[in-house]
């Protein structure tokens, strides 16, 4: 009896089936190591970017506190301006009142009761406590008349100032101006102090 004749192998390309699964195999492997190796990197990408969120997020923080602190400090500095202008102005006024009779001044020693500076105290007024604007503006108007009448009077010699006369009714509106600015001066600085320094913001 005669052998069978051999069936010869299913192959393709000169591979057989058994070759091809093993290289399917291979290549499922290979693309599953390729998809960890990608997702490894993407992860990675991902964290170090998070990483540098983080750290612009603490320097934009950072930046703002510093910010904050430096426009407190500006507006603390403002206030204190202010204040001094307010103060010594007031303390002018004060001395005045006390001295304007018994003192002389040529006329080229003109006494100047509104100071040069003014124009720090009207602007943080204006900008900070907005409600009082009016009482700045007419008491920049009254410390102008109050100098007229005080250079007046101290261009007087003594000697005529007393007795009624004109200059008794200047000196004694002088007094009587230079008193109410006072007052508005006062009710100023009370102001002030009533709505205090500004309140430092806090970041968060």
């Amino acid at each position: 009896m005669l052998d069978p004749a051999p069936i010869p192998p299913d192959e393709f390309w000169n591979l057989t089936a058994t070759a091809w699964t093993a290289i399917s195999s291979l290549i499922a492997a290979a693309s599953v190591i390729a998809l960890i190796v990608f997702n490894w990197r993407f992860l990675r990408s991902a964290h170090e970017q998070g990483e540098a969120a983080k750290d612009q997020a603490a320097i934009a923080k950072t930046s703002l506190v510093t910010l904050q602190k430096q426009i407190f400090d500006e507006q603390q500095l403002e206030r204190h301006a202010a204040l001094v202008i307010l103060r010594e102005t007031s303390t002018q006024i004060e001395f005045w009142r006390g001295h304007s009779k018994m003192e002389t001044r040529p006329e080229t020693e003109r006494v100047y009761l509104l100071p040069d500076d003014w124009n720090v105290l009207a602007s943080y007024v204006s900008r900070r406590i907005p409600g009082l604007v009016g009482k700045t503006r007419m008491a920049a108007w009254d410390l102008r008349e109050a100098e007229l009448l005080l250079n007046r009077v101290l261009q007087t010699p003594l000697n005529i100032r007393s007795g009624n006369n004109s200059t008794q009714v200047i000196m004694d509106s002088l007094i009587q101006r230079l008193g109410q600015i006072k007052v508005t001066f006062d009710l100023l600085e009370n102001e002030f102090t009533f709505s205090g320094p500004p309140a430092q913001p806090l970041a968060k």
